[in-house]
């Protein structure tokens, strides 16, 4: 449930050019479901996941 959310979360910031996205995670498990889902950490936040989106062009 959790992937399908966020899948359906950069679905939506890609249609509106949104180019990135961060995260706090608090915790070993949202960490690890962030990461999975492909964020990376941030060295100097230590809690704080990005990822870069690819943004959809008008056709």
């Amino acid at each position: 449930m959790g992937r399908a959310l966020v899948d359906a979360l950069h679905a939506q910031m890609r249609g509106q050019g949104i180019g990135s996205v961060w995260v706090a995670a608090d915790s070993e498990e949202a960490r690890a479901f962030y990461e999975a889902c492909g964020y990376e950490l941030d060295d100097l936040q230590g809690v704080i996941l990005s990822r870069a989106m690819r943004i959809d062009t008008p056709a």
